[in-house]
C-alpha cells in the first residue's frame, strides 16, 4: 500500500511538471546592430582611461531584462587597443559588458565587421567573450569548435530553440583557415536546418546578415532567401545589416495561426550613425506558448528605440531611449522624433501582423 501510494505521488509530481512544461510561456526578445563608433568611445572614456556604458542601456534595461532569452547583433570585434570606429572597428571590453549588464544572452557574430582586425581581432573577440561568460553564434576558432558549438541550441522555460547566424561578407577581409565564419551559402544553411530538427530543436531562429544599407523595404534576394528559408523549416528569420528597420511580417497556417516570422532588418540597436533612418532601430518580442504539444506563437510585436546623442564637445554619454520616452518627453532633439514619425510610417505601410507595443 505504502509503495502504492509512492508509485502514485510519483506519477502525479511527474504529470504536473510535464503540464507546467507544456503551459510555459518564454519571451525572446530580439535587438538590432550594437555599434561603437569613435565618438561612442570617446563618450564612454573615463578619467582613469577605463570606459563606461551604463548609462547608454539604462532607460531600456528593464525591458530587456524582463525577457526570458534575449539576443543582439554585436557588430564590433574587441581587437584592442587602438580603439577605433568606422572603418574597423575596434571596441573596448566594456561595451560587451555592459550589453550583458543590460539583459542580452546571445551575440551574433555573423556580420562584416567581425574581422576588421584580422585574425587576431577576431581570436582575441571570442576570448573575451567567453572570459565574460557571453553566449555567441556565427563566428568560432576552428571546424571542430564550429560543431560542438553550433547550431547553437539553447532551453528557455522548455523551450529547445535553435538559433543559426550567417553573413554575406566580412567587408573584403579573408577568414583565414582555421578560423570558421558562417557565410551565406545556401547548401550548407539548409543542411544546418536539418542538423537543427535532428538535434531536437522546437523553434529554429536563422539570424541573418544581409540586404542592401539605407534601403528601408527587403530587395528581393531577401525575400527569396526568406521563403527558402521557412521552407526548409526555419520558423523566424531575423535579419541585420541594413541600419535601418525594415518590415516584419508574420505568415500564417491554413488554420488562420501564426506559424512562421519574417523581419528583414532590425536597423540599428546603438551607434552614431545620423542619416536618415538610421538613428535608432526596433527591438522584436516574440512570445512562445504550447496549444499541447505544439509550440505556437502566443504573440509577437516590436518596439521602437532611438539614440540620444550627446551635445558636442561635452562629456555626456550616448543615450538609448524608447518610444514610450520620447513620445511622452519634450524639449529632446528633433533627429529622436522624426526617426520614429518616420519608421512608423514605414513599417504602418508595410508590416503584416506584426504591431508596436509600448513599454
Amino acid at each position: 500500500m505504502y509503495k502504492a501510494g509512492i508509485i502514485i505521488l510519483f506519477m502525479i509530481v511527474a504529470c504536473s511538471r510535464l503540464f507546467a512544461q507544456q503551459a510555459a510561456t518564454a519571451t525572446i526578445l530580439f535587438a538590432g546592430d550594437a555599434m561603437q563608433h569613435l565618438a561612442q568611445i570617446e563618450s564612454a572614456r573615463q578619467d582613469d582611461g577605463s570606459f563606461c556604458y551604463d548609462s547608454c542601456f539604462y532607460y531600456i534595461k528593464k525591458e530587456i531584462e524582463a525577457a526570458d532569452y534575449a539576443v543582439v547583433n554585436f557588430e564590433v570585434p574587441m581587437g584592442g587597443e587602438p580603439y577605433t570606429g568606422y572603418p574597423a572597428f575596434s571596441s573596448p571590453d566594456e561595451f560587451a559588458l555592459a550589453l550583458k549588464d543590460a539583459g542580452f544572452d546571445l551575440f551574433l557574430l555573423a556580420n562584416n565587421h567581425t574581422m576588421d582586425r584580422g585574425a587576431k581581432g577576431f581570436l582575441r573577440t571570442l576570448t573575451r567573450l567567453d572570459s565574460m561568460k557571453i553566449l555567441y553564434a556565427g563566428a568560432y576558432r576552428d571546424k571542430e569548435e564550429k560543431e560542438r558549438r553550433y547550431p547553437r541550441l539553447v532551453s528557455v522555460n522548455g523551450f529547445r530553440i535553435a538559433f543559426l547566424n550567417y553573413t554575406y561578407g566580412t567587408n573584403g577581409h579573408a577568414v583565414p583557415s582555421p578560423l570558421c565564419m558562417n557565410m551565406l551559402d545556401e547548401e550548407q544553411m539548409l543542411a544546418d536546418v536539418k542538423l537543427a530538427r535532428e538535434c531536437r530543436a522546437e523553434v529554429i531562429v536563422a539570424c541573418v546578415h544581409w540586404g542592401e544599407e539605407y534601403i528601408i523595404t527587403a530587395n528581393q534576394k531577401q525575400k527569396e532567401l526568406a521563403d527558402k528559408l521557412i521552407e526548409a523549416g526555419v520558423d523566424w528569420v531575423v535579419g541585420a545589416h541594413p541600419h535601418v528597420v525594415q518590415p516584419m511580417e508574420v505568415r500564417y497556417d491554413e488554420a488562420g495561426r501564426p506559424k512562421s516570422l519574417v523581419a528583414y532588418s532590425l536597423g540599428n540597436f546603438i551607434s552614431n550613425m545620423q542619416i536618415s533612418h538610421t538613428t535608432g532601430g526596433a527591438m522584436l518580442k516574440v512570445v512562445l506558448g504550447r496549444d499541447g504539444m505544439r509550440v505556437k506563437i502566443d504573440s509577437v510585436a516590436y518596439s521602437l528605440v532611438t539614440v540620444q546623442r550627446p551635445v558636442k564637445g561635452s562629456r555626456q554619454p550616448f543615450i538609448l531611449r524608447s518610444a514610450t520616452q520620447v513620445d511622452t518627453l519634450r524639449g529632446l532633439p528633433e533627429y529622436m522624433y522624426k526617426y520614429l514619425r518616420d519608421t512608423r510610417a514605414n513599417l504602418s505601410e508595410h508590416n503584416v501582423g506584426i504591431s508596436e507595443y509600448y513599454q
